[in-house]
């Protein structure tokens, strides 16, 4: 099995180097190769080594998803503390509803998923109001306080439920900051997940392997669970043949006239991983899930070398936190995980996968980052002088 680069005639600079085990993508003017994909081509008797790939991921994402989905009572206890919630802020707060929004609520859970709400409040005023949910928290007989952040954005307020154990970030909407777009993206991300159940599958195991790095988290320099997610759907429906049409972003609906494609969980990943590390071009479209047309990027948007993930109901960039350097390490990432399947044909085991993810962590934590203008440098000790392979190159038509 062979791993190939194609790319334009204008970018036939560009390369790909094998280092250790490792496919590192040699691009001196970033970002990565604009409509360069990577696809794999039998060039040896053996024609099973691609669908050893499918068998193994396909093992492991069974694997994680029977570990990470959490139990049917879940949804019950997710119930139960919004039902005391809603009970402990009638005593003191003005409020017309709770909402549920995130990853609890929208088909993309794990058992490690906290709870997240937004108390839609009747009058302005939040900090005042904060104070009292504060108050009234610390002498709760159903939940525990665990924290209070004031001075962001939205401040919240995180509780742990003492029935369920369950952790829940409480966050505020008043009439001068509305907050009910996150109702919206929560009803959007559930109908896809009801709509093609195997999306949700497919990125729990991507999720799984960003709890290794830095790119799962704002407060890292990485990315949101819900930017992660739009940057998910928005692979699968911006391709030159897209995987599955939008939904309507208003109805959450399948456009009627349109079927219904049958997908598979391993070549999603696959196909991810591949997007990742070079057909990504976040110079000049931004990831958008409003239409099925590329969205060209703004020179508002900031670096070029950012990621620009548009919210589909609020002028928000969720990939704003995402550095042009920690995007760079990202696709690297993707793309050393993406020979590690295919070529070396592993993982096998989950304990294997979860191995390779803690040694990539630990080897790069302590390493310099190559530079993005200069010419690639390994991202770890051992990987200076690799054995060269010759990688054959083709132009598109």
């Amino acid at each position: 099995m062979l791993l190939r680069l194609l790319f334009n005639e204008e970018h036939n600079s560009n390369k790909v180097t094998l280092q250790n085990e490792t496919i590192m993508i040699i691009e001196p003017h970033y970002p990565l190769i604009e409509d360069g994909r990577i696809f794999f081509e039998d060039n040896c008797t053996n024609t099973n080594s691609l669908q050893l790939a499918y068998d193994n991921l396909s093992k492991l994402i069974d694997e994680i998803n029977s570990k990470l989905t959490p139990e049917s009572k879940y949804l019950t206890q997710v119930q139960t503390v919004q039902t005391d919630l809603k009970s402990e802020c009638s005593r003191c707060l003005n409020f017309k509803r709770i909402h549920g929004f995130g990853s609890s609520y929208n088909g993309f859970r794990s058992k490690s998923s906290d709870i997240d709400v937004v108390v839609e409040l009747e009058e302005d005023g939040i900090d005042n109001q904060l104070i009292e949910c504060k108050r009234m928290m610390e002498r709760s007989c159903l939940f525990k306080l665990k924290d209070v952040v004031r001075g962001a954005v939205v401040p919240i307020i995180t509780v742990e439920h003492i029935k369920t154990g369950l952790d829940c970030d409480i966050s505020f909407s008043v009439p001068s900051i509305n907050r009910t777009d996150v109702i919206w993206n929560t009803g959007l991300l559930k109908s896809y997940s009801k709509t093609y159940p195997e999306i949700a599958q497919a990125f729990r195991f991507f999720k799984h392997i960003l709890n290794f790095t830095k790119f799962g988290s704002v407060r890292t320099g990485g990315l949101s669970t819900y930017g992660h997610i739009i940057l998910f759907i928005y692979f699968l429906t911006q391709r030159r043949n897209p995987r599955i049409p939008l939904l309507n972003i208003t109805t959450h609906r399948l456009d009627p006239n349109l079927s219904k494609p049958k997908l598979c969980a391993a070549q999603i990943v696959l196909d991810y991983l591949k997007f990742i590390a070079c057909q990504i071009d976040s110079s000049k479209y931004s990831a958008d899930i409003r239409t099925n047309q590329n969205v060209q990027r703004r020179k508002q948007y900031g670096s070029l070398g950012r990621l620009f993930i548009q919210d589909p109901y609020i002028s928000k960039n969720l990939g704003k936190f995402m550095k042009e350097q920690n995007l760079y390490n990202f696709k690297v990432l993707c793309s050393r995980l993406l020979q590690y399947i295919v070529i070396n044909g592993k993982p096998t085991r989950l304990s294997q996968l979860d191995d390779w993810c803690q040694d990539y962590h630990n080897r790069c934590k302590n390493m310099a980052t190559p530079s993005l203008h200069s010419k690639c440098e390994p991202l770890y000790q051992g990987a200076a002088n690799p054995k060269k392979k010759k990688v054959p190159t083709a132009t598109l038509p």
